[in-house]
């Protein structure tokens, strides 16, 4: 059997325990329901308790931000917020709280709509993940090239692990932000 390092939660960031940490028995909260598939986890507030929240008459749950990409975003990037949207990356602290894929593309200073949660549906996804169509029944991650995905996890030290979606068919990909994020 594989030895496998616990997961920790340390200053709200999830990360590998490493060798020479210990545990600290904190608080620790579960969510006392589990919801519906027509229901979508929402982020609370430090301290708080989970709650569960429906998602009305849509499919997604959509934000809208101004581009602050120099070279601008395309449709199917995950974006984070650095002083507007950019591109996310697993490589860094900032770039990896992703907030969502970009709706639509946008050149920097445009202001575009970015999806959240709920099912996400594009038909051509190469300058997202190098091909045409995702690999149904497949999670997807962030990368370190700012703005890409793949199948593969980041297994680097000090890389960030952040699930985007899980493939349904070859063209949606139901937004999937949890674990939000665990640092190698």
């Amino acid at each position: 059997m594989a030895n496998r390092k616990p997961l920790v939660l340390n200053t709200g960031v999830i990360q590998q325990l490493q060798s020479a940490d210990g545990l600290d028995v904190g608080a620790f909260q579960f969510p006392t329901t589990i919801g519906t598939s027509a229901q979508v986890l929402q982020v609370p507030a430090n301290g708080t308790t989970l709650v569960w929240g429906n998602l009305p008459n849509s499919s997604m749950l959509i934000t809208t931000g101004t581009v602050a990409e120099a070279n601008g975003v395309v449709a199917g990037n995950p974006i984070a917020m650095n002083s507007g949207l950019v591109k996310a990356a697993c490589d860094s602290d900032i770039l990896s709280k992703t907030l969502g894929l970009a709706i639509e593309s946008g050149s920097s200073g445009n202001t575009i709509q970015v999806a959240m949660g709920g099912y996400y549906s594009q038909t051509d996804w190469t300058a997202i993940i190098g091909t045409t169509h995702l690999t149904p029944h497949s999670y997807y991650y962030l990368t370190t090239t700012a703005g890409q995905l793949s199948t593969t996890p980041p297994s680097v030290t000090g890389q960030y692990v952040v699930q985007i979606g899980w493939a349904l068919t070859n063209e949606v990909m139901l937004l999937q932000f949890y674990p939000q994020r665990i640092q190698i």
